[in-house]
């Protein structure tokens, strides 16, 4: 095995390491948007309609008081939605609870690559820089325009333990009214 062969692949790695990482960060900056224009919206809709709304950081929670009328809204981290650019957001009125998913909406489609068992250690570097290549040229292909913090919103429901969709909504509002009558 050469020199050359060596600095070759560990060029491929790290440009693909590169662009992994820059679309990553654009990622998880359209996830805080998402997760932070849901609270805007409803601590607009709550302050709009004569509620004193707090945010709780530390404990993720926003709530919003009107004489003996409560609405929390229980918001994830970020990073906890990192994987797959879904969240879930608790809803809460009295005793009634309504879980909203919430889904970041892009065009791409997943950048896989797997590296099989090769006889010798030179054979495996030759495909993992081929393999490289090819997502490498995937993701310069893709660039990150198509993560642009567009976000759907849907009312989801536990069943048999599995959290499913159950009908989309609008916003965040149409929530808060479902949940209040």
């Amino acid at each position: 095995m050469s020199l050359a062969l060596i600095r070759e692949h560990a060029d491929v790695k790290e440009e693909f390491e590169r662009l992994t990482q820059h679309r990553n960060q654009q990622w998880m900056a359209s996830i805080i948007h998402m997760i932070e224009d849901v609270k805007q919206e409803a601590t607009d809709y709550m302050r709009d309609n004569g509620f004193n709304v707090t945010d709780h950081n530390t404990e993720n929670q926003l709530r919003g008081e009107y004489k003996h009328i409560r609405i929390s809204i229980q918001y994830p981290d970020a990073e906890s939605c990192l994987n797959s650019g879904h969240c879930i957001f608790e809803v809460s009125h009295n005793y009634k609870t309504q879980l909203v998913g919430a889904t970041l909406r892009t065009g791409s489609s997943a950048i896989y690559g797997g590296f099989i068992a090769y006889r010798t250690q030179e054979g495996r570097i030759r495909k993992e820089i081929e393999s490289l290549r090819t997502r490498i040229a995937h993701l310069k292909a893709l660039g990150v325009s198509e993560i642009n913090s567009t976000y759907s919103l849907g009312i989801m429901e536990n069943r048999n333990g599995a959290v499913l969709q159950k009908r989309r909504v609008k916003n965040i509002v149409e929530v808060i009214d479902d949940i209040i009558q």
